[in-house]
């Protein structure tokens, strides 16, 4: 992300001893992510002014990072200066009290008279003019490739220009690449659905290597509106912004101090404010696919060292679903990315999940995104989850339901019949014949093999509905079938002639009143769960191997397939990243466990070790428990019951594991802990503050309170790693969703949505700012 971040590595090394302790000075520099040519010769000429004037007086130690980075380090005073993009500065400026401003203005480096920004397209692109990109929008649209949110240069003169020029930019349209190298790079290298607009600095284009490949759109207003310089800040009052302050006079006939400065960047906010809506919390801190690319290539070449990106899966139940559509997106950048640095390393290494999440994890480890044959497969085993099999009470609930069912059936059909019969008598025999028939067209429905959740659209409210519903057919057509079939043969035995009808409908009406108490009372104080999680372990002894390129285990006991799979994950080395999935164990007398367990597999013998402590649980010890512990970690308790795991931790011992969520919804520790360097965590929720205001929604917003404090310990492990967030944008599907349209619709969003193309606009993601990592640079 910033504009000297992919090749300082020309730039770092131990600086020389010094007889004596110079102060230390720690800067913080907006870095792009440029080519390692363009940043030897392009470096932050402030930073290299700087440089030159404090030698002799200080040791500079600069810290790179996004604009969310660099304004959160000055704002807690966690740098000693800071050298700013304009947008940075406008943003300072404009959220800044003069009063309460942690820092102070020190001048402008001096305006280069080529600083201006061009809109390009590729030399052989049909848009060769602002009729042409119009013509393009009229059609479908075009694609218009930005550098930030915050880039002056890369994208707010640019849309500036553009709207004024008539053309209005849609944020679905918008991709943000970090850097403006990697917008020419997009122009040439990847052709999309869309003809597209890079907006860049217009001196790029007289670069040798560029000369002739891109065509320049005409906007005069664009070509006459220089981009503001870079600013120097000092942050706080330490002795080591005193020594800055004395260098900074040095540097006096390269900086422009007396200039409005505080005008300019307030104007540059404006601009800001004109094309950006603000409504999402995270911004400032908003970063593209393509950005996190740039951080991940910048690593190695920055601090010497390969990165080690996790992925980390929340949990959410169905809404995990939106996983799948986001790590495929990720999966293939990551693959363009390997391809063009000709570096294996620039891959997913560890993969995380809990509750649902710890089922994609489980695939991605077994490298089910990685291609587009296992992606299929994947994705179709989300989409065959039936939330008929998955949320299935106990036989006895079923049948309290399957009697009201039937009770409130009989009620109207008796009702109707006695309305329009005119007080005629009916004989047994006629009412047995009919219910005959009532109950058999009822369990042919529910006989019938099909999916019906495309007839109810995206209305989740309706799908829950038929599920219940379709409990009542199955059981009140078995009722009513027993029932018809008895007055049949009592009528004709003599024992029953004429059916009491009064009094049948008074005893239905009781049936209609009094089953609805007690199946209430059943299912809290009698019933363990609300669902025996039998469509899960079914669907994950069919579905999971295929994604191991196996052949279910022949064995009835779908607990006996488990384990036979899971042993073959390693005895057949299947595992292609590191894994760790989450689990909560429920509290049990004598028990030697935490309740608070991380199970992992490492993919390799040379995977580092992770520093669990006494809650790891190494699953190459005890291979039969991999599909056990990702079966508990998904356990939603109470709506799931626990996954018991026998003769764990010791023989003669067992465990009652449940959803890993409840210490971990979104398990950012366990990957710090094995050493990553940069994780993605992908929600399966959006970010949504809980309701407040009667008694039943203060209710939840203080259980959704009391569990966000359970999760401190991952928010906390987020400062100590490169960590950005993908939330899915709202509306969402709910927990229990598993129908087949609702699925679909998800993995969909979350697919397009991080690559920038859906609701939550070209920079999909949060980064989170974390600690400053400072460098010393070369003299």
């Amino acid at each position: 992300m910033i504009r000297s971040l992919l090749a300082l590595s020309i730039l770092i090394a131990a600086a020389p001893a010094s007889a004596r302790k110079l102060p230390e000075i720690r800067v913080a520099m907006v870095s792009y992510g440029e080519t390692p040519a363009r940043v030897v010769g392009e470096l932050e000429p402030l930073a290299r002014r700087l440089e030159k004037a404090a030698r002799g007086r200080a040791n500079l130690l600069f810290a790179f990072g996004t604009y969310g980075d660099v304004v959160s380090w000055v704002e807690l005073g966690k740098v000693d200066a800071a050298i700013v993009t304009p947008g940075v500065l406008g943003y300072l400026v404009h959220h800044s009290s003069g009063a309460a401003a942690t820092w102070r203005y020190l001048g402008s480096e001096k305006t280069p008279a080529d600083n201006h920004a061009a809109c390009v397209t590729a030399a052989d692109s049909p848009l060769k003019t602002l009729d042409d990109v119009r013509a393009a929008q009229a059609a479908g649209g075009a694609e218009f490739l930005f550098v930030d949110l915050l880039s002056v240069s890369g994208r707010i003169l640019p849309q500036i220009a553009l709207e004024r020029a008539g053309i209005n930019i849609a944020p679905e349209d918008v991709l943000y690449t970090s850097s403006h190298g990697t917008s020419l790079q997009k122009l040439l290298a990847e052709r999309g659905e869309k003809p597209r607009v890079a907006c860049v600095w217009e001196r790029l284009l007289n670069e040798p290597a560029n000369k002739g490949k891109f065509q320049t759109l005409d906007l005069p207003e664009l070509r006459a509106t220089p981009a503001p310089p870079d600013a120097l800040l000092a942050v706080g009052t330490s002795p080591a912004t005193k020594v800055l302050e004395r260098a900074a006079r040095g540097m006096r006939a390269d900086l422009e101090t007396d200039a409005p400065w505080r005008e300019r960047a307030l104007e540059v906010w404006r601009s800001y404010e004109r094309v950006e809506d603000q409504g999402g919390r995270h911004f400032l801190s908003r970063v593209s696919l393509d950005g996190l690319a740039s951080l991940l290539v910048a690593h190695k070449s920055l601090y010497g060292t390969e990165p080690r990106l996790a992925v980390v899966f929340s949990g959410g139940g169905a809404k995990c679903s939106y996983q799948v559509g986001a790590v495929r997106a990720l999966e293939e950048r990551l693959q363009k990315l390997r391809a063009e640095y000709k570096d294996p390393a620039l891959d997913i290494g560890l993969v995380v999940g809990t509750s649902g999440g710890a089922i994609n994890a489980t695939a991605v480890a077994l490298g089910a995104a990685d291609n587009p044959e296992d992606y299929e497969a994947f994705k179709q085993t989300w989409l065959d989850l039936d939330q008929r099999k998955i949320i299935r009470p106990s036989l006895a609930v079923r049948a309290n339901m399957g009697v009201w069912f039937a009770a409130c059936q009989d009620l109207i059909f008796l009702g109707l019949a006695m309305l329009y019969a005119r007080g005629k008598r009916r004989s047994a025999e006629w009412w047995g014949r009919r219910l005959l028939l009532l109950g058999a067209a009822q369990l042919a429905l529910a006989a019938l093999p099909i999916r019906p959740w495309w007839l109810f659209g995206d209305d989740a409210v309706l799908h829950h509905l038929f599920l219940w519903a379709m409990w009542g057919v199955c059981g009140g057509g078995v009722i009513q079938c027993v029932s018809g079939a008895a007055l049949v043969l009592l009528h004709r035995r003599g024992r029953i002639t004429r059916l009491r009808e009064e009094l049948t409908v008074a005893v239905l009406l009781a049936l209609v009143i009094v089953l609805p108490v007690l199946q209430t009372i059943r299912m809290l104080w009698v019933e363990p769960t609300l669902s025996q999680n039998v469509g899960i372990l079914e669907l994950v002894t069919e579905k999971f191997p295929m994604l191991m390129h196996s052949t279910a285990p022949a064995d009835a006991d779908k607990n006996a397939q488990l384990r036979a799979m899971s042993r073959e994950v390693f005895a057949r080395g299947l595992l292609k990243r590191d894994l760790a999935l989450t689990g909560s164990r429920l509290a049990a007398p004598g028990a030697t466990l935490p309740g608070d367990l991380y199970f992992y597999a490492p993919a390799s013998d040379s995977s580092p070790a992770p520093n669990y402590g006494e809650r790891g649980v190494a699953l190459r010890d005890r291979p039969e428990m991999l599909f056990d512990a990702m079966m508990g970690s998904g356990a939603i308790y109470p709506v799931f019951p626990a996954r018991t795991l026998r003769d764990f931790p010791v023989p003669g011992e067992s465990a009652d594991i449940v959803d890993g969520s409840f210490s971990h919804r979104s398990p950012v520790e366990a990957a710090v802990l094995w050493g990553a360097t940069h994780i993605v965590v992908l929600e399966a929720s959006p970010e949504e503050i809980s309701p407040r205001g009667a008694f039943a929604a203060n209710i939840g917003a203080a259980l959704t309170h009391l569990y966000d404090q359970a999760q401190l310990l991952d928010e906390h492990s987020k400062q100590h790693v490169t960590t950005l967030t993908l939330y899915p944008s709202p509306p969402h599907i709910g927990l229990l969703d598993f129908s087949g349209d609702l699925i679909a619709a998800s993995v969909a969003r979350g697919y397009r949505e991080t690559l920038g193309r859906g609701a939550l606009g070209g920079a999909p993601f949060h980064k989170e700012p974390g600690e400053p990592r400072f460098l010393k640079l070369e003299r």
